[in-house]
């Protein structure tokens, strides 16, 4: 059990991060591998295969990766 400081609620106690609405973020790109190192570079640099269809998500930061459709390259 965690112990929070004096005057903190029982329902903050109970927050989530999973109980908030957090915009989603996907990068679209040409590339078969790509590196990620988060928003704000806040962690290790790591590579990824982006696969046809679909995305790939970053273990660390849950960046989605997807690839861009044939009619999006030309442009």
């Amino acid at each position: 059990m965690i112990d929070y400081p004096d005057g903190f609620s029982n329902e903050w106690r109970e927050y989530t991060m999973k109980d908030k609405d957090f915009p989603e973020t996907i990068i679209y790109t040409d590339k078969e591998r790509i590196a990620c190192t988060g928003e704000a570079n806040d962690h290790p640099r790591v590579y990824y295969t982006v696969p046809e269809v679909g995305f790939v998500v970053c273990g660390y930061c849950d960046i989605k990766f997807a690839r861009k459709k044939p009619d999006e390259l030309s442009g």
